[in-house]
């Protein structure tokens, strides 16, 4: 390499090194300019997400659930968004540190030391040339390439200033602020997943309907009168033969969905009723009398007497 080639790698280095010394903090300030910009879009993503989710107080537990890890991730955000902040504005804070700048101007003087050895060597070559053989010669060329050989180690820490000395200038937090800015992006992410999650679970369950019972009729059994069996014999029964009409107050039919009780005479033993569909049954032994059976539905109800009569 000539005296005019060296000379201007070396004022390339400079200069490249110094750039990298102030584009760090550049660079540094435009990807948190594009992070609060997508911050701020997200967060305004998810508050009309909110909007539309309307919750109400009457939800089920899985709705309630969700609520509460969305509001949980939300506030977590909030916080690592005031973090990721308070980190920004220190950096411009961090005093400057020389150790770097120091070993670099250390490397760029060893450099120019050893570049003024080089054109000693090479002048006191180019002057025995015509004596190649002599020892002196011999002993210069050999020195010579020692000395470029450690040029070339220079040159190399001094080219590779984001792997080195100029490491932590560049990245004061050592990628924790990237890591954390990442973290608060993923976390906005799932923010709005949940949130929309949200939305289509209040769409597809929303809140139970509570509808009132304001009218009852027509409860029939097959028989009036059921007789008790003989000692030994099979029990007897009695099913509905006619269903009650439950209404609401618009006199809409609504599903029945109450459930049948029996009352009858004083210590009355042997009869006993199924409360989801009514079918009475009498065993031997049963008390006889009159037994009445009522049908209760949101308030209404429907009654029919049964006669429970001994065997003539």
């Amino acid at each position: 390499m000539s005296f005019v080639a060296t000379k201007w790698f070396t004022t390339a280095i400079v200069t490249a090194s110094m750039v990298a010394m102030t584009a760090g903090s550049a660079f540094a300030q435009q990807s948190n300019t594009s992070f609060v910009a997508h911050y701020n879009q997200s967060a305004a993503t998810e508050a009309k997400l909110m909007q539309q989710a309307q919750v109400s107080g009457n939800t089920n537990a899985t709705v309630t659930g969700l609520l509460s890890t969305i509001e949980n991730i939300n506030s977590q955000i909030t916080a690592l968004f005031a973090s990721e902040q308070a980190l920004v504005q220190g950096e411009a804070k961090i005093p400057r540190l020389e150790g770097a700048f120091k070993k670099f101007m250390s490397l760029n003087t060893q450099r120019q030391h050893l570049l003024k050895e080089i054109r000693t060597d090479e002048a006191k070559l180019k002057k025995d040339w015509h004596h190649r053989q002599n020892v002196n010669y011999k002993q210069d060329k050999l020195q010579l390439q020692v000395t470029l050989d450690q040029l070339k180690e220079v040159n190399l820490q001094l080219s590779h200033p984001d792997q080195g000395v100029l490491a932590w200038k560049k990245n004061p937090y050592d990628g924790g602020l990237t890591a954390l800015q990442t973290s608060i992006v993923d976390l906005q992410k799932s923010s709005l997943h949940y949130t929309q999650e949200l939305i289509s679970l209040l769409k597809v369950t929303p809140a139970p309907v509570q509808v009132t019972a304001a009218s009852i009729a027509g409860l029939a059994y097959a028989n009036a009168s059921l007789t008790i069996p003989a000692a030994g014999s099979a029990a007897v029964t009695d099913v509905v033969a006619v269903r009650p009409v439950v209404k609401d107050s618009a006199g809409n039919v609504v599903a029945d969905a109450g459930s049948y009780g029996l009352s009858g005479p004083a210590g009355a033993q042997g009869v006993t009723i199924d409360s989801a569909t009514g079918t009475v049954t009498v065993n031997a032994g049963a008390t006889p009398g009159a037994y009445v059976v009522t049908y209760a539905q949101s308030g209404v109800s429907e009654t029919v007497t049964l006669t429970v009569a001994a065997a003539q």
